[in-house]
């Protein structure tokens, strides 16, 4: 999952609709009511200004709190303006236990860290302390106003605490229900900052619980499901297939649901969806089309040596007692003849007169006289068996696997040790 960052920097290589699970709404607060009446808001700090419509604090710490979270499922939103960082930090703390604490000091709470380069996600329990879960750049520059909508949404019986900056998501953390109300306060370090209600009125819609299904194999169909939070009860939204290393469009944006089917050029790629709503894009987690397991769903790939095979995707002994696998002899790589015949599809016979194996399917027969006997079992060398069966064979000396009837010839070394791995440990 190392590619995870690059892959949803990239250019998308799908865009259309989709369908979803549910949609649930949540209500929008302003802070309207609560700046008309600045009596309601506590602090006890002289460097704060509490004023009509206008709150602000220019150099010290201090706590501005005002009960207006009752509601465990809303979104917060008002104008925020740093006029200077100083170096120092901004709290929005939701659902905060008391109004003269600070978190570190036994006050649960959900707390945004507001900094000059970073914002972090910070959760508290009044108990054990604070748990940091997400650390993103900070996109409010100094002396412009931002807006601000963040808060902690129902999600299902669970929850997501959500901040937009500018109509824009940059935090969305699922998380186990609480359900409780609070305090919604700001908590200055020494920033010079001021903020007040909003006058922009927007509409917000978080995606959730997304994920990929299907087959992640070689035309293997992949769709999406979602659910959608919305302020508005709109679930209009759009998706995006991205591959970590592709930048061009494929498709076009259509209304419905939509799937996406993996091909040759998807292998060893990375595979995501991007959600979009209210012009907000929500990433899925990424699944990764592994060439290695396409090729033991595909094909016969054998160890020398070793006494286990992939035929077709289906893991099994290449002979019911182990006394039969590839083995290498003065140098050449022998193939048991029987096995790999009848797991492509041909009834075998040995002719003992003429001492070789018959195989037929359909309206092919192939015969095949082997190169050596081991144990009362016929082999052939791994090019004599390419020729027959016309196909490509491919053998790797440094993993010791061998691949029946791959397109190309030319895989990379890395494939030859996932294979490995899957064959031998599953992973």
């Amino acid at each position: 999952m190392k590619r995870i960052f690059i892959l949803i920097c990239t250019a998308f290589i799908l865009f259309c609709g989709t369908s979803y699970a549910k949609t649930q709404t949540f209500e929008m607060n302003n802070l309207s009511d609560a700046f008309s009446d600045k009596d309601a808001w506590e602090n006890e700090n002289e460097n704060v200004e509490i004023s009509d419509k206008l709150i602000s604090s220019s150099s010290s710490q201090a706590y501005i709190c005002n009960r207006k979270y009752e509601n465990s499922d809303e979104l917060i939103c008002f104008d925020l303006k740093v006029n200077d960082y100083k170096d120092s930090w901004i709290g929005l703390l939701l659902r905060a236990d008391e109004t003269d604490k600070a978190p570190w000091t036994g006050n649960a709470c959900v707390l945004f860290v507001v900094k000059e380069d970073q914002i972090e996600l910070q959760y508290y329990d009044g108990l054990t302390g604070g748990v940091m879960t997400d650390v993103v750049k900070n996109p409010i520059e100094a002396e412009k106003t931002a807006h601000i909508a963040c808060g902690v949404l129902k999600n299902g019986d669970a929850e997501q605490t959500v901040l937009f900056i500018d109509g824009k998501n940059v935090i969305s953390r699922y998380g186990t229900a609480s359900r409780k109300s609070g305090y919604f306060s700001m908590l200055c370090g020494k920033v010079d900052f001021s903020f007040e209600p909003t006058a922009e009125k927007r509409e917000y819609a978080v995606v959730c619980n997304s994920e990929i299904s299907g087959d992640v194999k070689n035309g293997g169909e992949l769709s999406v499901s979602y659910d959608v939070l919305s302020s508005n009860g709109s679930d209009e939204c759009s998706v995006r297939w991205y591959s970590s290393d592709s930048a061009d469009v494929i498709g076009e944006k259509v209304s419905g649901s939509a799937q996406y089917v993996l091909g040759e050029s998807d292998l060893d790629k990375y595979i995501t969806a991007g959600v979009e709503c209210n012009e907000c894009e929500f990433f899925t987690n990424p699944v990764f089309f592994d060439s290695a397991k396409s090729y033991l769903e595909e094909n016969i790939v054998m160890k020398e040596n070793w006494f286990i095979s992939y035929a077709k995707g289906v893991q099994q002994q290449i002979d019911d007692d182990f006394s039969v696998a590839p083995i290498q002899k003065e140098d050449k790589l022998y193939i048991p003849i029987r096995y790999v015949l009848e797991n492509s599809g041909y009834e075998v016979e040995w002719n003992d007169t003429e001492k070789k194996a018959i195989a037929k399917k359909d309206n092919s027969v192939i015969d095949i006289a082997p190169d050596l006997m081991y144990k009362n079992r016929s082999f052939t060398e791994l090019k004599n068996l390419e020729g027959a069966l016309s196909c490509n064979c491919v053998y790797d000396e440094a993993t010791g696997i061998i691949i029946i009837g791959v397109k190309n010839r030319e895989l990379d070394e890395t494939v030859y040790k996932r294979v490995l791995n899957y064959m031998m440990y599953g992973i």
